[in-house]
């Protein structure tokens, strides 16, 4: 592991061992992240609930939310943005007719169709040519994760990794057998706070 300039033995056992508690928090998180998603489900809809749209002639119901898929993501805007933030209002869209001050938060809009400032894609296969990822970190169920692996070997992604908790042989095999470096069951950022560079 690297060592800060002129740290002490003292800093460094402690450094080390806040670095496994951190590692222990994880895996509990991960432990109750599974007991989350091996509840039943819950109670059927009644009704197909219906939402004002803004800038829509008319309401939308909560089946057509999910458009065909069984996950929905739900995210609060914060409004207004902080009156100190200068940065860029949209500039589309049904919040681009707000005053810059009375905006969403950009940060927290981000989240919805890009992640820092990148655009987001629906598939490794939609990316451009230019924007082939050097790693392929996948956090979806071990039953989920082959076809991202598919697609991961299909655009050439050097590198595959599976989260924590997440193992697949057929993945393994397919990565392996495409070339590409492989980890399954890992946390890449426990392994960089770990080990370092």
């Amino acid at each position: 592991m690297d060592a800060f300039p002129n740290e002490t033995r003292e800093y460094r056992a402690a450094r080390i061992a806040l670095l496994e508690s951190e590692a222990e928090l994880r895996r509990h998180m991960e432990s109750v992240a599974a007991e989350l998603r091996a509840l039943p489900p819950g109670g059927e809809i009644p009704e197909d609930y219906a939402f004002d749209c803004v800038g829509g002639s008319r309401p939308v119901g909560i089946s057509e939310l999910f458009r065909g898929g069984d996950t929905l993501m739900i995210y609060q805007f914060m409004f207004p943005r902080h009156v100190h933030d200068r940065r860029p209002r949209p500039s589309d869209g049904i919040f681009s007719a707000l005053p810059h001050d009375e905006g969403p938060c950009p940060s927290c809009t981000a989240l919805i169709d890009s992640w820092e400032g990148m655009k987001c894609y629906p598939s490794l296969t939609a990316l451009p040519a230019a924007l082939k990822p050097d790693i392929v970190d996948i956090f979806r169920k071990s039953a989920d994760a082959l076809p991202v692996v598919n697609e991961a070997v299909q655009i050439g992604a050097p590198y595959i990794v599976l989260q924590q908790g997440i193992v697949n042989p057929e993945a393994r095999r397919i990565a392996e057998a495409a070339g590409a470096g492989y980890l399954e069951d890992v946390c890449l950022a426990v392994l960089y706070q770990l080990h370092g560079r």
